[in-house]
């Protein structure tokens, strides 16, 4: 039975990963929403991938990483490209910057945390599914090209903050702050 978790938990981040590059290479023009609900499957199957292989009782350095890279992909990489095909008309240069900066927020989150498991129920800054949620639902809900910049700039800071944000399984526990450690911190290298 373990095993098939593993290998359930390993399909669900393949999955996630599958989703991102789909969303990251469909033909930008006309298909914002498609591309959007792509980048959404990959939450619900990164969602799925890390309590299965939890479940398994075997959790791997490998798999860790491949659900850090998928997350990338999937919400860092795919919404960046989306933000790219539907600019707004925008003279703003912190607005045309939007798509750059939110991706190498999501990309300092992966470095910044590592590509290790996941050691508490509070992340510290807004995790990168989080933000990838935010610009897909954004995306969903049909808001203009500017509104999308706007959001994707205020979702990279958060991304990058030290606000304390509850995973989802701390909020489905109903935990209160005083339960749950404080997050991992960042491994830094002299």
């Amino acid at each position: 039975m373990a095993t098939a978790q593993h290998l359930l938990a390993n399909t669900f981040t393949a999955a996630n990963l599958a989703c991102g590059i789909a969303a990251t290479l469909l033909p930008g023009e006309g298909e914002p929403v498609r591309r959007s609900a792509l980048i959404l499957a990959g939450a619900v199957f990164d969602t799925l991938d890390g309590p299965m292989a939890r479940r398994s009782g075997n959790p791997t350095d490998l798999g860790a990483a491949a659900d850090s890279v998928s997350d990338v992909v999937t919400c860092g990489v795919a919404p960046a490209a989306l933000l790219v095909s539907c600019r707004p008309a925008s003279k703003s240069p912190l607005l045309r910057a939007a798509p750059g900066l939110y991706l190498t927020a999501a990309a300092w989150r992966l470095i910044r945390f590592g590509l290790g498991h996941r050691t508490s129920h509070v992340f510290c800054g807004l995790p990168v599914t989080g933000a990838g949620i935010g610009i897909a639902v954004g995306y969903q809900l049909r808001l203009p090209p500017r509104a999308l910049s706007l959001l994707a700039l205020v979702l990279a800071a958060a991304m990058v903050s030290p606000i304390r944000v509850l995973s989802g399984q701390a909020l489905v526990r109903r935990s209160t702050p005083r339960d749950i450690p404080p997050p991992r911190q960042a491994v830094t290298s002299e």
